[in-house]
């Protein structure tokens, strides 16, 4: 089933365990000899194949062709939505039904429960394996290390361990203020001094993250 080509009183018809899939692919460089919309141009046509033994059992979205691809971003042509965005997609995903229990259990079920759910989505639309959270941290810890101050560092060293330990909602902007009350017991003049003044500190939190997702160095 297509839900572009439903009514909303045929999609408030479906059964609440119809599976949906929703196909997130990227504009983003491939080298000199393929365009920038290969990702999107893969995906379409995986999802047209898969599309037809399940025509009538699983309900497809609209292809997004707007990825996360903070990486690319230095080559010409690149666009890129933060993971923000994506963590804003998940939560209206738990809206319609399909919450942390369902998207858990689609992590038990290709063995990623220490990966981000980034990866469980990785691997349904293009089959690549799940990046464990410790090994994302390692490698952005190699860009982190040559981008940010010592006292930066060790701050987002302690992001990253809590990263690795509770999941991505740690990356959430509204984690910032908690995490460094944690890391500073309770003393934001301590963390202002260090990491210098709140928009600042924003701006630290946010622009690591992207090296979580960044191809290894």
């Amino acid at each position: 089933m297509d839900l572009t080509e439903l009514s909303w009183p045929a999609v408030a018809a479906l059964s609440k365990d119809t599976p949906v899939v929703f196909p997130i692919a990227a504009l983003e460089q491939h080298g000199h000899h393929l365009p920038l919309f290969t990702d999107s141009l893969l995906l379409g046509e995986v999802i047209r194949r898969a599309r037809e033994p399940f025509a009538q059992s699983v309900l497809f979205a609209p292809l997004t062709w707007l990825g996360n691809s903070d990486h690319h971003l230095e080559f010409a042509g690149t666009l890129s939505a933060p993971p923000r965005t994506y963590l804003d997609l998940l939560e209206g995903l738990a809206e319609k039904g399909f919450g942390p229990e369902q998207l858990a259990e689609m992590q038990k079920i290709i063995d990623a429960e220490k990966s981000d759910l980034f990866d469980v989505l990785a691997n349904v639309a293009y089959a690549k394996p799940p990046v464990t959270r410790e090994v994302r941290a390692a490698n952005a810890k190699v860009h982190i290390n040559t981008r940010f101050s010592a006292k930066q560092q060790v701050f987002l060293d302690f992001v990253l361990s809590h990263y690795v330990s509770v999941g991505v909602e740690e990356l959430d902007q509204s984690k910032l203020t908690p995490l460094l009350r944690l890391n500073y017991h309770d003393s934001l003049a301590d963390a202002v001094a260090d990491l210098g003044q709140p928009e600042e500190i924003g701006k630290v939190f946010a622009g690591f993250q992207k090296y979580l997702y960044a191809a290894p160095v």
